[in-house]
């Protein structure tokens, strides 16, 4: 599976599959506000679902496609639920060919196959897309899509955070981050929801490392000893 283009990534452009069975275009901040944030990330969370968490939901080893394809070919609302989303990320028509086991990508006549064959290098680039790391959700019951839309969005920036005291809990929101971006750096509250979901979190991440480094020269400057402030330089790779 090849390596996804970082730069890509972060101009907000859609990346192809190798195979070219699709291209998955990212979301930009007023996409995801114009569908919802909630209605975005239960998209995202269906279709980047991995072994470890469907275990956990059906106690069984099943691979991410399988367990899509099989509940999509017996409930018509799973079905129009996961032909929505992969519409949503690929813009074009999805249809599901049981007899075939795939979903048909655009035109028919085009063989454009998404199966068990090339399912997870699509969940892969999507996952980018949305800065999801490589980590796992442990199911809760009832209100487990709920709980993985805020846990997700939460190890994603390792900035939306719970604040707990005295039994009183407050949760940072994305609407926050977007308006705290614009106004700690040159992209306006106008253009910034023009940017990529995975722009939005990389430029957040980069003003906070320069928010750090400047508060640490600060303190040198102000006399703190310079081997107890550590003065990590904000320009850096950020994976």
């Amino acid at each position: 599976m090849p390596s996804i283009d970082r730069l890509k990534l972060l101009a907000g452009l859609p990346i192809a599959m190798s195979d070219f069975t699709c291209f998955i275009y990212p979301a930009t901040l007023k996409e995801i506000a114009v569908l919802g944030i909630i209605d975005y990330f239960k998209k995202v969370n269906l279709l980047t679902l991995k072994k470890e968490e469907i275990k956990r939901i059906v106690s069984e080893e099943v691979e991410p496609f399988s367990f899509l394809l099989i509940n999509a070919m017996y409930k018509e609302q799973f079905k129009d639920e996961i032909i929505k989303a992969l519409e949503f990320f690929t813009r074009e028509k999805v249809i599901l060919i049981p007899e075939m086991e795939a979903f048909i990508i655009g035109d028919f006549n085009d063989s454009k196959i998404l199966s068990a064959d090339n399912f997870d290098e699509f969940q892969k680039i999507l996952s980018a897309q949305n800065y999801i790391q490589e980590d796992v959700v442990k199911y809760t019951g009832e209100d487990e899509i709920a709980k993985r839309i805020r846990e997700k969005l939460e190890k994603a920036n390792k900035i939306l955070s719970k604040i707990k005291k005295d039994s009183v809990e407050e949760t940072i929101e994305l609407t926050d981050l977007i308006a705290s971006l614009a106004i700690n750096s040159t992209i306006n509250i106008l253009e910034v929801w023009n940017i990529s979901y995975y722009t939005f979190n990389d430029q957040f991440k980069r003003m906070r490392l320069l928010e750090q480094y400047n508060t640490s020269l600060q303190s040198i400057m102000a006399g703190a000893d310079p081997k107890k402030v550590k003065l990590k330089d904000w320009i850096q790779s950020i994976q």
